[in-house]
């Protein structure tokens, strides 16, 4: 299931699914008030900073940009292919709080 299939409009902007990325790298990144996420290709920085700005009521203030492309790999004796990634790292303003789920409820 492609998960960038399903979009909305809102108020003329397209809008997008943004998947968070949850790695080591991006937990330090959120010390320094930084959002990553895995977004379409499609998507650009005008579109990010509206969406940004509607979705979590903050503008971000700047938005970065990383694309990494994909490559021939091998998968356990297989040949396969990985697909290219657009990552956004969004610097959100001090004033932003970032919760963190710190205990996992029972």
């Amino acid at each position: 299931m492609n998960i960038w299939k399903n979009r909305a409009k809102h108020s003329g902007l397209e809008i997008f699914y943004m998947k968070h990325i949850s790695t080591e790298k991006s937990v330090i990144a959120r010390a320094k008030n930084k959002l990553i996420f895995q977004v379409p290709l499609e998507c650009t920085k005008e579109n990010l900073m509206k969406l940004t700005e509607i979705q979590l009521g903050t503008k971000p203030l700047k938005i970065n940009i990383i694309i990494r492309k994909g490559k021939v790999t091998n998968f356990r004796q297989k040949r396969g292919v990985r697909s290219n990634i657009k990552l956004a790292i969004i610097t959100m303003p001090q004033s932003f709080e970032i919760s963190e789920p710190t205990e996992i409820e029972e």
